[in-house]
Formats: C-alpha cells, sequence, structure tokens
C-alpha cells in the first residue's frame, strides 16, 4: 500500500471531460454546482492556453454565489450551457 506521506504534496492532475483546439468542456450532472479545485484548475488552463472553458450542466442545476462570482470575473472564457438531458 503506498505511503500516503509521499503523495500529499504533489500536484493533482485535471482532466475536461472533452477538448478541442478552441475550447475545454467540462460536463456535470448535478442539481446543485460549487465552485471546485476542478472547475479553478480548468479556468486557469483555458486562459493560459486561450481557450474557452464550456459547462454543460442539467437545465435545472442550481449555481452557487462563489460560482456565479467565478464565472461573471472570467466571462470572456467561461461559458455555462444549461440542457436537458434525455436519462432513459
Amino acid at each position: 500500500m503506498p505511503d500516503d506521506r509521499l503523495s500529499a504534496h504533489k500536484a493533482r492532475g485535471i482532466m475536461p471531460d472533452g477538448e478541442t483546439q478552441t475550447e475545454l468542456i467540462l460536463i456535470k450532472l448535478v442539481s446543485f454546482l460549487r465552485l471546485t479545485y476542478q472547475i479553478k484548475t480548468l479556468t486557469y488552463r483555458a486562459a493560459k492556453e486561450n481557450k474557452n472553458l464550456i459547462l454543460l450542466v442539467p437545465i435545472f442545476c442550481k449555481i452557487s454565489a462563489p460560482l456565479i462570482t467565478h464565472i461573471s470575473e472570467n466571462r470572456r472564457i467561461f461559458k455555462v450551457v444549461r440542457k436537458q438531458w434525455d436519462y432513459t
């Protein structure tokens, strides 16, 4: 079993659900979404690589106040797309 002390200070890698030449795509099928490490890191990566970050969420998804602030601060690269999901 790996020693937790050895991996405690290693950087975590974050991958988007999809990626094109101009976009990073993140899909979240949740009813409530907070500002997470994954979203912050992908926003930074999108800005660094001059790409747009597309966040796909269900129509009914509620977004936390800190995430709304983050989206508005990064509105040049951050887009939220609300989609009706077919769960069948």
